[in-house]
This record gives C-alpha cells, structure tokens and sequence, in this order.
C-alpha cells in the first residue's frame, strides 16, 4: 500500500522519549535521518502494533481518515503541501487509494485545474460512502478532553 506523507503535525514532546526512541532505532541499524522520520517511523511503528494485534482495524481510505479525525475533532491538518510537481500529496494520495493514480506512471501528467477537478469527482462519488460509514458510528464515540 502506498501511503504518502499527506498531513504534517507538530507534537510536544520528551526530549528524553525522542533519545531513547533514537537510541533503539541506531542499535537496530535503522537510524532515521531528522526529527520528523523519528516521529512518523515511531507513529508508524506503533500503528503497525496496534493493527497486528487486532486492537483497531487499519484505515486504508484518505477521505475515511480525514472523514474520521474531522469527527473526532482532530481534523486540523496541514495537508496542502506540494510536491516538487505543485501537486498537492493529500490529492494524489486520493487517487492512489480510488487507484486513479500510481506513483509510477509514465503518461502525461495532469495540470493542477485537472487534478482539482478529478479530486472533486472522487469525493462527490465517494459522498454517500462517507456518509453511511459515519451514520454507523456507535455513540459516544467522540470524547472531548477538558481544558484546564
């Protein structure tokens, strides 16, 4: 499955956490470059745990993920960023998964107003999936932290 890295976060987090997760990644000879792979390789990591041991089943939509942070009030992502193309990751990553897309097609590319228009085709087809996968949510689903 090819996933491209649509969505750019930033987290707090233990500079402490960060040299111990470093640490086990240099002694398995799989040393991320930056800061960044060290924390997606690690979510990724996770992921992959969490999926293997049956504790959720992996989301393998784009709009089913965006759909479902947007529910849970995590929605707010950073997902235009372009590639060296000016094409937009979070677009491309669409078509990868309607496989309107391969990451290594040779035919002419798309110009930005196609692509835009070819992205709004899928997620008007995809509309009523969305709505349906939503529309069967258990309640109380969603829970909303406190602030202090």
């Amino acid at each position: 499955m090819t996933d491209l890295t649509d969505a750019s976060i930033q987290i707090r987090i233990s500079r402490k956490t960060l040299a111990t997760l470093a640490i086990w990644f240099h002694e398995n000879k799989d040393m991320p470059r930056s800061i960044s792979e060290l924390g997606r390789t690690s979510m990724e990591i996770l992921k992959d745990f969490i999926v293997k041991q049956g504790f959720v089943p992996q989301v393998t939509s784009t709009l089913k993920a965006t759909q479902t942070l947007n529910k849970l009030g995590l929605g707010k992502l950073s997902i235009s960023s372009a590639g060296r193309s000016g094409t937009s990751k979070y677009l491309k990553q669409m078509q990868i998964d309607e496989g309107s897309f391969t990451p290594f097609d040779e035919s002419e590319p798309l110009t930005i107003d196609e692509e835009i228009k070819e992205g709004i085709k899928i997620l008007q087809d995809k509309d009523e999936e969305v709505r349906k996968a939503l529309a069967g949510m258990p309640d109380n689903t969603i829970i909303e932290e406190e602030s202090e």
